[in-house]
Formats: C-alpha cells, sequence, structure tokens
C-alpha cells in the first residue's frame, strides 16, 4: 500500500436528504429512483452507491460520466442530485456551498473534511472504501526484491516531504507489508465480484 484518499457522498443544495440516514429513507420511498452520478462505469463511486442502495434497499439510477469533472459540473447544475468522489475533486465547492457532503466512505474522517462524519458515523457500517494506491510487481519477482522495495516504500511514506505530498491530495500514507496489500486486494475482489453479482452489474 501507499496511500489512500477518502471519498465523500456529496449531494446538490437543493436536495431534500441533509444526511446518510435520510438519503437512505429517501432512497426506500416508492416515489422514484435516486439519480446519482459517477465518473464512469465501474468506477469506485459507481460501485459504492451501489453497495449502499444493494444493502439498504434504496432505489438509484446510474448516469455514468467520462471522468469525475463532467459528474460534478451536472452535480453543480443541479443535473443529477448525489455523487461520490474523491475528497480532492469536491473539497473546494463544499467549503464555498455550492454543494454539500453528507459523509465520508472511509474508516475516519478526513483532514480536508474534518466536520463531516464517516458513513459509520452516520450509522451505516462496512463502508472503507477509498481510493486506495498500491505498489504492485509481476509475478513471479524475487520475494527478496518485493521485501527490498516494501522498505524502500515505508521509509518514503515515512518522510515528512512525502506525507505533505499526500496531504495536499487529501491522502494519508498507509505503509505496511506485501501480505497486508495482498490480503486487502483478496478481500475487495471478493466484495466487488460479489456485488457486481448480486446487483446485476453489467458491463457498459
Amino acid at each position: 500500500m501507499i496511500a489512500a484518499t477518502p471519498n465523500a457522498m456529496v449531494v446538490h443544495p437543493s436536495f431534500q436528504a441533509r444526511s446518510l440516514p435520510e438519503l437512505i429513507a429517501l432512497g426506500k420511498e416508492a416515489r422514484g429512483s435516486i439519480l446519482y452520478g459517477s465518473s464512469g462505469p465501474g468506477t469506485l463511486g459507481h460501485l459504492t452507491v451501489e453497495l449502499l442502495a444493494h444493502r439498504t434497499g434504496m432505489k438509484v439510477r446510474h448516469v455514468p460520466y467520462k471522468g469525475a469533472g463532467p459528474a460534478l459540473t451536472d452535480l453543480l447544475g443541479g443535473h443529477i442530485r448525489v455523487l461520490i468522489s474523491a475528497v480532492p475533486n469536491v473539497h473546494a465547492p463544499i467549503a464555498a456551498g455550492t454543494i454539500d457532503a453528507l459523509a465520508v466512505a472511509a474508516a475516519k474522517r478526513s483532514a480536508l473534511l474534518p466536520s463531516v462524519p464517516t458513513f459509520a458515523e452516520a450509522g451505516v457500517d462496512g463502508f472503507d472504501v477509498p481510493l486506495r494506491w498500491g505498489l504492485v510487481a509481476a509475478a513471479g519477482t524475487r520475494r527478496s526484491v518485493v521485501e527490498s522495495l516494501n522498505r524502500a516504500l515505508n521509509d518514503a511514506l515515512a518522510s515528512d516531504e512525502v506525507r505533505q505530498r499526500l496531504a495536499v491530495e487529501g491522502a494519508e500514507p498507509e505503509p505496511g507489508t506485501p501480505r497486508d496489500y495482498a490480503a486487502l486486494i483478496d478481500h475487495e475482489l471478493t466484495m466487488w465480484s460479489d456485488l457486481v453479482k448480486a446487483a446485476g452489474i453489467k458491463p457498459e
């Protein structure tokens, strides 16, 4: 692992729901599906909303965009109501009051959005799904090489310079072992594969 950037669930200011529980309650009503955007099919923002809908019984309708920028533009314009995006993408409009943040889909609050609760704090467990960056090597790479790279990476992540550069991106370093990262990859492959099958998500 290198680092992780939390994702925030944000809404247009005119949207009725002002908290994550209110959003879930609204999405479970029979009046229609909540229109939400993402930076593209199969992206973390897309799958996170579908995971929330699958677990809670919300009705949602996906509007995929070609990147985070167009999705945010349409949220600002009120063409979609809900978006999950990396905190650095939405921090400025949240600070300006042009969109509102309901919750952060990570294990702890974002340093850039300290007043915004996590999903767990808002009453929805099991949503530690930040945007993660990691370093991998080709299968068959000698173990000694992998361990050497991992030590060098962890040393870099301990430096003030690297931590400050990551903080600008709203990211926090996540040093660990190759085994830790392999276990995380296996866990997420299983979690997202199960969701895709259960929710009937198709390639677009």
